[in-house]
């Protein structure tokens, strides 16, 4: 017979009256390869569900893949980080000059925006220059695995009106 524990500490988000709640919770998960094939699973309060699980699931002998770390000093991240902040149109003036000429813009309600249209919906938006504080806030920086030209990051815009 073969034992083993899996605590796992999260945020679960559950959907109620259509209004979304946050759980935060810990579960520990005790599962025993036996003839019964049942887990417990017991949350904080103490409270216990037992449910049967398939005898043949697969398990993973291998361990799990390392997380892949991108260098913040990549030559792909610096120049990303250095358009968003200060070329990009958007949180300040735009540098035609780093644009291609077969640069097109494709958004899920706007597009696609050839360079000369892209720069022309730039000026008119002109968002640096209404919300001179706009702020990318950006974080997590990372180059793509499967596309070593790609930079993926995320933003959280600040500003004042």
């Amino acid at each position: 017979m073969v034992s083993f524990n899996i605590t796992i500490t999260g945020l679960l988000l559950t959907l109620t009256s259509c209004n979304l709640c946050r759980i935060s919770t810990a579960f520990s998960i005790n599962t025993s390869s036996s003839s019964s094939s049942r887990s417990t699973i017991s949350n904080q309060s103490g409270s216990k569900t037992t449910a049967l699980r398939s005898t043949n699931t697969p398990t993973r002998t291998a361990p799990a893949p390392p997380i892949p770390q991108s260098d913040p000093n990549h030559p792909l991240i610096k120049l990303a980080n250095e358009y968003l902040y200060t070329q990009s149109g958007f949180y300040s003036s735009y540098d035609s000059s780093v644009i291609s000429d077969e640069f097109v813009f494709r958004g899920p309600y706007i597009g696609p925006l050839n360079k000369e249209d892209y720069l022309s919906t730039m000026d008119t938006f002109g968002i640096w220059r209404a919300i001179p504080d706009i702020n990318p806030n950006a974080f997590g920086f990372t180059i793509d695995p499967q596309d070593e030209n790609r930079v993926w990051f995320m933003v959280r815009n600040t500003g004042t009106f």
